[in-house]
Order: C-alpha cells, then structure tokens, then sequence
C-alpha cells in the first residue's frame, strides 16, 4: 500500500467542502424589523411555566424558607470568627431578619463581642415589632451595663418590656 498518495487524497478529501463552503457566497438576508411577540412559542403544545423553579420542582414555600433561613444561621456563625465593621453591620442588619431564628443567631454572635460597636449593633434590636426579641435585646444590654438603653426601654409600648427594663434597671442597681 502506497501511504504517500493516501495521506493526500484524505486531506483533499476532508478539506476540499471546507474550502468550497468558505468560499461559495452566502446570501444575505436585509434586517426586519422585529414582530411583536404574542408570548413565547409553546413547544409540544405545553405553555411555558411562569411560576418560579422551586414552585415547579414541587418544594413547598415553607420548606425553602427554612432553607434560606438556615444558609442565613450559617453565614451568621461563619462571622462569629470574624471581626471587622463589614462583619458587625451585618450581623447588625440580621437582628432585623423576618425569621425569628436568624435574628437569635445574630443576637448571640453580637453578644459575644465586648465592643461599643457591637453594642450599638445591639441596640438595634430595640426597634423589633416583637416584644419577646426586644426583652432578649435588653437582657443582652444588661450584661453589657448598658442602662441607657434600659432605662429607655421603661417606655416601651409594651408593657412586658417596660416590666423587664424596670426588672433589669433594679438588677443593675440603678
């Protein structure tokens, strides 16, 4: 078998509809204007889904707000070890999170810093529409020494968080 007349005729073979295709002029099409779109085209007769992907793969709403409420705890935990003010305005925002666990994750991380700032993070907690949370707050204020914000909160709208400010107010010997 002569190898120096295959190797040739393979490579002709191969190239020679790419060269021709290159070469051999396309026709162009003129721009159109674009029409208007009725919605999206259905394929096998099926109308596309407007609802969102966890909806359509069946996973109740409860369940993947749990989730989301539970990467929030971790990334929470994760700034425990960290210390820089990006750190504590965020676990500062988290004392606002819908999820009551979130915000008592975020509670504990900020009470275990001894800073003014996380203090200050802290007292954010006073603004929460759950009187059960803002008690919490006070009681990590009170650790701190912060009888300001105690005596601030003996003018709670409710009545449980006055009770508990006067408490911690007696407590702290003011």
């Amino acid at each position: 078998m002569n190898f120096k007349f295959i190797i040739p005729a393979v490579i002709v073979i191969c190239l020679l509809p790419a060269v021709y295709y290159s070469w051999k002029a396309t026709p162009s099409v003129a721009p159109s204007a674009p029409q208007p779109s009725a919605g999206p085209a259905l394929v096998s007769g099926h109308a596309p889904s407007t609802e969102p992907v966890a909806r359509q793969s069946h996973v109740p709403d409860d369940v993947i707000e749990e989730r989301r409420a539970a990467a929030r705890i971790e990334a929470i935990e994760a700034m425990e070890q960290l210390n820089d003010a990006k750190t504590l305005t965020a676990l500062g925002n988290a004392l606002a999170d819908p999820n009551r666990d979130v915000k008592d994750a975020a509670l504990e991380a900020l009470s275990e810093r001894k800073s003014a700032d996380a203090t200050e993070m802290l007292r954010r907690g006073l603004a929460d529409p759950d009187p059960e949370f803002r008690i919490e707050v006070l009681e990590a204020l009170a650790e701190r020494g912060d009888t300001d914000s105690l005596r601030r909160a003996k003018s709670d709208s409710d009545e449980d968080v006055r009770e508990r400010a006067a408490e911690l107010l007696e407590t702290a010997g003011n």
